[in-house]
């Protein structure tokens, strides 16, 4: 505890993964700000998520596009729908149509999703999105070699999508209250997105 400035800081060690909710008492009378915050592993991906021709490294932060032209995907293994998350994609070799964002589940499909569940992401230098989301800025296609930034804010239910190589972002806003989780859709052979730090 600070004394001078009245601040206080509490460090939380939750052995589980999930939603926590911090409430704090000062001489016997409860606050009425609560604090929930969510506890999660390391993104990477859903083994169980994933089209069939989409294999993954051993430590499932790698997917490749390795069948037919055409378009396949994979999901991570954190869903979230409150609190801010970023995490970031290396692109590996191949032709630059990737498509990268976010999307809910549960899907039905593991080929191309956009008709079936919430997805917003860019592929090929446009910002899609499904129901009544808004899209501003544009972002250059994704090419071999590109680290990609994506940061999800689910309170003010906006996803951010940022191309490091060009520094250039697109901003989509009015996300619907859902669970949402990392998404990639790839369309070539040969195609490999990686989770770094």
């Amino acid at each position: 505890e600070d004394s001078q400035e009245g601040r206080c800081v509490i460090t939380a060690h939750p052995e589980e993964e999930g939603e926590y909710t911090l409430e704090i008492s000062v001489n016997g009378q409860r606050l009425p700000q609560a604090a929930t915050f969510s506890v999660h592993s390391t993104m990477t991906f859903d083994p169980s998520k994933r089209h069939g021709n989409i294999t993954l490294s051993s430590d499932m932060t790698t997917a490749t596009h390795q069948g037919l032209y055409g378009h396949k995907m994979v999901v991570g293994n954190v869903g979230v729908r409150r609190g801010k998350y970023s995490w970031q994609w290396k692109i590996g070799s191949g032709p630059d149509w990737y498509a990268l964002g976010v999307t809910s589940v549960p899907l039905t499909s593991f080929g191309d999703t956009r008709s079936q569940s919430q997805s917003f992401y860019s592929y090929g230098g446009t910002t899609y999105t499904t129901g009544g989301a808004v899209r501003n800025g544009h972002l250059p296609a994704m090419q071999a070699h590109d680290t990609v930034t994506l940061e999800l804010d689910c309170d003010e239910h906006t996803l951010q999508i940022t191309n490091r190589r060009s520094n250039e972002s697109a901003i989509i806003t009015n996300l619907p209250h859902e669970e949402f989780f990392p998404y990639v859709n790839m369309l070539c052979s040969g195609n490999s997105v990686q989770f770094v730090k």
